[in-house]
Formats: C-alpha cells, structure tokens, sequence
C-alpha cells in the first residue's frame, strides 16, 4: 500500500589521482514528489566513503567528473530538499595524508539549513563529538562539543548578504580539554599534554559553503597549569646551549593566545604571547606550525630578567633544530 522507493548507488568515484569515493549511497525519494514533483528526499545515507582534502578543490572544475557524467556541483547550487542526512564510516583524508574516520547525522529545515546534526568519532575514548541544535528559525546555533575529556559549548551564526555571499561567526569556551587526547583522536601528535581552558571565537566568510570552510579562522585565548612539553627539554636545551634538547619539560603554567586560519596548502597556526614557567626558568615568545614544521622564537628567563638566553627552534614538528644566539653563550655558561 505504501511502497518505499530506492536509489541504490555502489562504488561511485570521481575521475582523479587521489578519487573522492563512495562505497554504498542510497536515496530515499519523497513518494509524493515522485508522482507530483519537484524532487525531494526524505533520506539519504552514505555507508562508507573516502574523502580526500586535496581532491576537493576539482570537484568545480571543467573535466572532474563523477562517472564520467560532468564536474559535480558547488553545494549552494543543490536546490534538492533532503529532509535527513546518515553517514558511516566516512574518512576524511587531510592533505598531508592523515586519515580519520566520521559517523553522523542531521535533520535539515528548508534551504539545507540544519536543524539538528552530530558528529562523532567512532571507537574513540574519551568521547569525541559534535552536536547542533539549531535556534528558532535564525541561522544561529547551539554548539555541543566533547572533546578531550572536556568541553567546548558555544554558539555559531550563519549571516547571508545581499549579494549571497555568506559569512561565519561563533563563539565557543574550551574547558578542561585534554591536549594531547585531542589531537589523537584526529590521529596527530601533541606538542604538549595537560588541559586547556579559555574562550575561542570563530570567523569565515565567502561565496559558497566551500570558500566558507576554506576561510574559516579560529583566534583562542588559553591557558593550561600544569602542562607538560613533549619531546623537548628545556633545561637541557639550555644547559647544552641548543645541542641536545630531547626529552620533555614539565610547566607550572602555560598561556598565550592560538590563531588558526586555513589556506590553499593547509592549515596554519599561530602562537603568540607565550608565557611559561618551569621552576625557576620563565620563558616567552612566539611560534607558527604549518605544513608540519615549526618556526618558534623564545626567550627563556634564567635569573627574573637579569639573564634571558634567546633560543630558535626550526624544523620538523617531530624533531627541530634549537639554536642559541652566539651573543647569549657565556652569559648562558655562566
């Protein structure tokens, strides 16, 4: 009496080096559109699907196709109504190559707004999620996140221009979220390990969804005591004048401020107003992160400003380089 209708798609691939794939797509047709147009959906579920970063920005361009059949389109042009969203085991594939897996869903209200979503990292503890909720019939959203053993709770807003370009806002409050947790669970390694509490605001803006994650940038005000620097001594970076710095250094405090802001080759992060202290050694700087190498400059208090030995580290994230300034060597002896 009341037949479901499927679209059942299997190993879907775009034509590319690194292909956008998808292993098991079904859609569920709203009956009534069927029979009276125009097209709706009541569902549609994704059961395996590899995407990678880098692959993303062809998707637009002439000659890109998925099955041969054309380039896809940008999201904003997708005027389908599609009423719920289900997907498993989804990978996301950054563009150094780190693989994370997705499961998810999200009831939508008219024009693709979401109403409610979440997002999870299955198999992963502590919990690690996201959920949406959206707030009368604004484009404003209650933000739900465990991440870390803790919390980022906070509120997103979506602004519409006259010309359609869209822009992005938010603000969220880290609390008590474990560093090193967190970034394991986007399979990443810490540079430091202890929980971090603060306040974080969000900003994006562009044409279409795409440009809206390409633009998107975060500015964080944090603070963690104790904390602890991993696979860097600093004690022995000191006393070595810059030679052998391995190990790890055990902070009473750690602050500063975290900008992040991604561009076409990634993400890059950038640190500023670094203030530390590690017993009686204080220390402050600057620092950026990008395509996995660090460029940091330092200044490490020995005697409450009397003596600071300035110190540069370079290089990969895993191992950098520490260098001492020639000027600052016999007062660092001393």
């Amino acid at each position: 009496l009341w037949p479901t209708p499927q679209v059942v798609l299997k190993d879907v691939a775009t034509v590319q080096t690194a292909p956008v794939q998808l292993r098991h797509v079904t859609l569920y047709p709203r009956m009534g559109s069927l029979l009276r147009g125009p097209l709706a959906l009541e569902r549609l579920e994704i059961d395996g699907a590899t995407v990678p970063q880098l692959s993303l920005r062809g998707l637009g361009q002439s000659g890109v196709s998925a099955g041969g059949v054309g380039a896809l389109p940008d999201a904003q042009s997708v005027t389908t109504p599609l009423a719920r969203l289900q997907f498993r085991d989804v990978t996301w594939v950054s563009r150094t190559g780190i693989a994370v897996d997705y499961d998810g869903d999200a009831d939508f209200d008219p024009a693709w707004r979401p109403r409610s979503a979440h997002i999870r990292r299955p198999g992963f503890t502590p919990a690690t999620t996201l959920t949406l909720t959206r707030l009368g019939t604004q484009d404003r959203w209650r933000t739900e996140i465990q991440l870390g053993g803790g919390t980022a709770d906070g509120e997103v807003a979506l602004h519409t221009a006259a010309d359609g370009a869209l822009g992005l806002d938010g603000q969220l409050r880290p609390q008590a979220i474990e560093v090193a947790s967190t970034m394991a669970a986007f399979n990443r390694r810490s540079p430091v390990a202890g929980k971090a509490s603060g306040s974080t605001t969000l900003t994006a803006q562009g044409p279409g969804v795409g440009a809206l994650v390409q633009s998107l940038q975060t500015r964080s005000t944090l603070r963690m005591a104790p904390a602890t620097v991993l696979r860097f001594d600093l004690n022995k970076a000191v006393r070595t004048l810059g030679r052998d710095p391995t190990g790890s250094t055990t902070l009473n405090s750690l602050s500063g401020q975290m900008e992040t802001h991604n561009t076409p080759d990634g993400m890059v992060t950038r640190f500023t107003a670094l203030q530390a202290r590690s017993g009686i050694l204080g220390l402050s700087g600057e620092a950026t992160l990008a395509n996995r190498q660090i460029d940091a400059t330092l200044a490490i208090d020995l005697v409450d400003g009397l003596l600071v030995v300035p110190l540069r580290v370079q290089g990969p994230v895993q191992s950098p380089t520490v260098s001492v300034s020639g000027g600052t060597v016999a007062g660092a002896v001393a």
